[in-house]
């Protein structure tokens, strides 16, 4: 079975450092916690521009900061026992996305096929088609996964529940976590 993975928010915990980042900014009195997060947009909900909140990013080393989500490395290791794992992410806008991207999947010990890196606010549904003939897809980000429905790019969608995906209705299966989807894997 060939498994696609988003990264950030289903592998990996960047939200936590990204907040504490955002407060840095002046903008911890618009939203206190993440949990309060209604959106995908951060540009939308802080009203941070665009190339700041991107130097921001590469500036504090969000995603180096990140960590792994609790048995992240337990249950993918597991997975990839039996099935090809490929990370889908959209960090093409970093400059050294792939290299930050394997340094994080190596410093966490998860094992992986592929990596495929699309831009910030590309559609995942071309890498899903390089990757060819994907049972399973899973993402936090609910344009992806409607667009992976839409356009048939994998057999089967997954939603990582989140606040700012919990009120869109979307027509796949949702988890709320890493072991959630081993046990829906297993199921299949």
């Amino acid at each position: 079975m060939i498994i696609a993975m988003d990264l950030d928010e289903v592998v990996f915990n960047i939200r936590d450092v990204t907040l504490q980042e955002i407060n840095r900014l002046g903008h911890d009195s618009v939203i206190k916690h993440w949990s309060e997060w209604n959106t995908y947009s951060l540009i939308d909900m802080y009203g941070i521009p665009a190339k700041r909140l991107e130097e921001m990013y590469i500036n504090k080393r969000i995603l180096e900061r990140g960590h792994a989500e609790d048995n992240a490395s337990e249950v993918i290791n597991r997975l990839y026992k039996d099935h090809t794992i490929v990370f889908v992410t959209a960090r093409g806008w970093h400059p050294q996305a792939k290299a930050v991207t394997m340094a994080s999947l190596d410093k966490y010990n998860i094992p992986y096929d592929g990596i495929e890196v699309v831009p910030l606010f590309g559609g995942k549904t071309e890498a899903l088609r390089n990757i060819g003939d994907v049972d399973v897809f899973i993402d936090d980000n609910a344009g992806h996964v409607q667009d992976s429905i839409d356009d048939k790019t994998s057999k089967r969608s997954v939603v990582r529940t989140m606040p700012w995906n919990a009120q869109v209705d979307l027509n796949c299966a949702r988890v709320d976590n890493l072991l959630e989807f081993e046990t829906l894997i297993k199921e299949m």
